[in-house]
């Protein structure tokens, strides 16, 4: 069964995770987990774990069988001391569709891009733009693939229309 997901409820409370500031991220995170953070986590970290959290509550998370196959990759990198994952050994990732109300977050140079996808497309400060490649473009400078730049592999809906901003 889908779940039904209020999504402009769910977008306000995406946004004032945004406006949090550290103690407050730490309270929301012990309502979220039941238990205390980690102690050093960055700001930036904890509002990612959050707001992952959240839109997991919202949408659902991983798989059983994906969080099995998670466990067992990272214990066998305890265990040898290296990462035993790359490329060539993790299943092709499904075609998925971006929604309206998901978040991308980009690092970039030092500062973190936020992107909101819209029924009208996708919104970045207050911009609303059509497609990734041209936010990636605003961004960099130079032209990029939207979906690479932002960390995607098989999602379709990257783009509203034509090409650019509206």
């Amino acid at each position: 069964m889908r779940r039904r997901v209020d999504r402009d409820a769910l977008s306000a409370e995406l946004n004032r995770i945004d406006d949090l500031d550290r103690p407050a991220l730490l309270d929301l995170w012990h309502g979220l987990h039941g238990r205390s953070a980690p102690k050093n986590l960055s700001v930036g970290f904890l509002r990612r774990v959050v707001t992952y959290e959240v839109q997991c509550r919202a949408f659902g998370g991983l798989n059983g069988k994906t969080k099995t196959r998670l466990r067992r990759m990272a214990k066998e990198a305890a265990l040898t001391g290296r990462a035993v994952w790359n490329a060539s050994n993790l299943p092709p990732a499904p075609t998925q569709k971006l929604v309206p109300g998901a978040r991308l977050v980009r690092d970039w140079n030092g500062k973190t891009w936020v992107v909101d996808v819209t029924d009208a497309g996708f919104t970045m400060q207050g911009e609303t733009y059509r497609s990734l490649t041209a936010i990636a473009k605003r961004i960099t400078g130079a032209h990029w693939s939207g979906p690479r730049f932002f960390g995607l592999k098989g999602v379709s809906g990257t783009r509203v229309g034509s090409e650019g901003s509206t």
